[in-house]
């Protein structure tokens, strides 16, 4: 069981078997990234980090401080995430690991999409592409392709965005790679819905979500669930958006996401403004504002205080 690997790698930091807890850590990773088990994934690659700066074993330490970062992102720390990607970048472009650079790439792309720097995660995304079409390497390549349609649609450079999203779709298809399809469809699903084409986002948004709920992969879920529940929401239908919206949050707390859960309780509180339900928009948005403080991440301060304020006057306006 997990919770007996779980063990086995304290014990293993314990008894200073470097070697074990960072084989064990590379095993675990891909369970601890698909069940959204960050705390527990931060807690073992701390101790692995460490463990392999002792080693003195640099593609191993390559490996870790990607793990390290990429999980640290998903936790809400952009900047630490961002500090651990660069050693790694630094430490495989040393090694002349192409493929280590591909990676590592990819996920400051991602960090600094999460950062809303979004020129700095075009240019990190595009030197990776560079290297990964040099490299022929499909997989990276579309992972790469799916990061630059989302940079694109946070732009709003819609026909960009398509472009690479639809290229990505067109490698993953033959790949058989339901993550990599998965991502492309929530990316188009959001590249249409800002284009205010509502419908045709619920079409990406359903198609997807068979997919996502097979590979039983709860950030993704949570990202198709948020993507339908807005396309539904902006057709009207508010209470089946909602749905999802909860669905999506209970996911999103449970396994620490705090970039997702305050996207989902600014939805949650569009939802109940929506419905004239003001004070219910308040206590999402508020509880969005605390998620939001604790992760640092001040665009999003910005964004819960001005619609607190802006609800706050219209709650004002009601009572009167």
């Amino acid at each position: 069981s997990i919770d007996s690997i779980h063990k086995a790698l304290h014990l293993a930091n314990e008894l200073n078997l470097f070697r074990q807890l960072i084989r064990g850590c590379h095993a675990l990773f891909p369970v601890w990234e698909t069940q959204g088990l960050y705390s527990q994934a931060m807690l073992h690659l701390t101790n692995a980090n460490s463990a392999s700066a002792s080693l003195n074993d640099n593609e191993l330490r390559i490996s870790i401080l990607y793990q390290l970062g990429f999980i640290i992102q998903k936790l809400g720390n952009g900047v630490q995430s961002q500090e651990y990607l660069q050693q790694g970048l630094k430490l495989a472009r040393q090694m002349h690991n192409r493929e280590k650079q591909c990676l590592l790439l990819v996920a400051l792309g991602s960090t600094m999409i999460g950062l809303s720097e979004f020129d700095r995660a075009r240019h990190f995304l595009l030197d990776g592409l560079t290297i990964a079409r040099d490299l022929q390497s499909p997989e990276i390549i579309c992972k790469l392709l799916t990061r630059l349609g989302t940079v694109e649609v946070s732009r709003s450079n819609h026909l960009d965005a398509k472009a690479y999203l639809q290229e990505a779709l067109d490698i993953a298809m033959p790949l058989n790679k339901p993550p990599i399809t998965i991502d492309g469809l929530l990316n188009l699903a959001a590249n249409v819905g800002r284009q205010g084409l509502y419908t045709e986002a619920e079409q990406y948004s359903r198609q997807a979500l068979p997919l996502v709920r097979e590979l039983d992969h709860r950030e993704r879920l949570c990202n198709i669930l948020r993507n339908l529940g807005a396309a539904l929401m902006m057709q009207g239908k508010t209470d089946d958006g909602e749905i999802y919206f909860l669905e999506g949050l209970a996911i999103a707390q449970e396994i620490g996401h705090q970039e997702i859960t305050c996207g989902l309780l600014n939805n949650l509180g569009m939802a109940a403004v929506s419905k004239g339900h003001f004070e219910q928009s308040m206590d999402y948005w508020q509880r969005g504002l605390n998620y939001a403080r604790e992760a640092d991440n001040q665009e999003m301060v910005r964004n819960f205080l001005s619609s607190l304020g802006l609800v706050a006057l219209e709650y004002a306006s009601f009572d009167e």
